[in-house]
């Protein structure tokens, strides 16, 4: 039931993430253990401004972030559409050679 803000998700999620939100984003570095809900659509593969600033944050504060996460390209879902479609889902994509 997230209303606003940004989660920056660095392990396994559970299933029914983003369930209930109405804007924000929520961002994960690896695969959801379960598919999104239904709820949720897939809007383009882009890389995000506002995530590589945050990042570079937390990297200067000796936080250790996944390698290869500023150059990473994310999938976007919208949604909930439940709730009216405004929130956003980042997924790192899988690097392909």
């Amino acid at each position: 039931a997230m209303r606003a803000g940004s989660l920056l998700l660095f392990g396994p999620v559970g299933g029914r993430v983003g369930a209930g939100m109405r804007r924000g984003s929520i961002v994960l570095f690896d695969r959801p253990n379960d598919d999104l809900l239904l709820t949720f659509h897939w809007a383009c593969r882009y890389r995000p401004v506002f995530l590589r600033a945050y990042l570079r944050v937390l990297s200067r504060t000796g936080f250790e972030t996944p390698p290869n996460c500023l150059e990473a390209q994310y999938d976007r879902y919208c949604g909930d559409r439940l709730e009216g479609g405004r929130g956003e889902i980042l997924i790192r994509a899988e690097e392909h050679a």
